[in-house]
């Protein structure tokens, strides 16, 4: 509720948050046989990495850092569903493919052909700063970082994080080196924004658990809450660009 203005507000205010997001739109440049192979929370981490691809150097070469707190629920719980309702034997292949940690990391290095490094980060509560640390770690050697945080959520989830809302939200993010930020919200134009510092380093905790906090155990929406609240964070001195990718909220 609110948009991005409600977010940062509940944000400062400590109140507890949850996204959920629009069915995305299949992109152009990626075929149907495969946008429909791929799980709700693929296709919404490729909506987002689609128009930061634009701005890298060499796609195929870039590294992609995907963070995920609990990887993908809904296709994992189906597939566990039917496994300990009809026994091994009739255990879907198709849904299995969809239930390891790293099937969103794939399904983004197979939608758009990338051929670099790929690591999946979980770190519960911290995964989303522990992937954006991660991405920073790359840029000495690669010079441009892809960072994915994607999670999505089905009943089971959403009970169990009642009182923090697990919400389903995804963000891209394209790390390289410079002196500004620039928001793309959605597969959109770029809106310029001032620069905002990274938390870096050992302030890492200090930065992140707030937000976390506030948010529930949801990485990617703490990460976008952040974001959206134009809050300075640590300071630092290593001139990193962060140009993110989100896709668009329910109003």
């Amino acid at each position: 509720p609110g948009g991005w203005d409600g977010l940062a507000d509940a944000l400062r205010a400590g109140r507890p948050v949850g996204l959920e997001l629009h069915d995305p739109p299949r992109p152009e440049g990626i075929p149907f046989a495969r946008w429909r192979r791929l799980s709700r929370l693929s296709r919404f981490a490729a909506s987002a990495v689609l128009p930061l691809l634009e701005e890298v150097g060499d796609p195929r070469s870039v590294p992609l850092v995907l963070g995920s707190a609990m990887g993908e629920v809904v296709p994992s719980s189906a597939f566990l569903d039917r496994l300990f309702a009809e026994g091994p034997e009739n255990a879907s292949p198709l849904a299995f493919q969809g239930s390891v940690y790293n099937a969103t990391a794939a399904g983004l290095s197979l939608a758009f052909d990338l051929r670099g490094p790929s690591q999946t980060v979980s770190a519960g509560m911290m995964t989303g700063l522990a992937a954006l640390r991660r991405g920073l770690s790359l840029l000495a050697s690669h010079g441009q970082a892809l960072v994915v945080l994607a999670d999505d959520r089905n009943p089971t989830t959403s009970q169990a994080y009642g009182e923090r809302p697990y919400a389903e939200a995804v963000v891209a993010l394209l790390l390289e080196r410079g002196d500004e930020i620039a928001v793309l919200d959605g597969p959109g134009v770029p809106v310029w924004g001032r620069a905002a510092a990274l938390p870096y380093e050992g302030r890492f905790t200090a930065v992140g658990r707030p937000v976390e906090a506030t948010l529930g155990l949801h990485p990617a929406s703490g990460l976008l809450a952040w974001l959206a609240t134009g809050e300075p964070a640590a300071e630092h001195d290593d001139g990193v660009c962060l140009r993110v990718s989100r896709p668009r909220p329910a109003p």
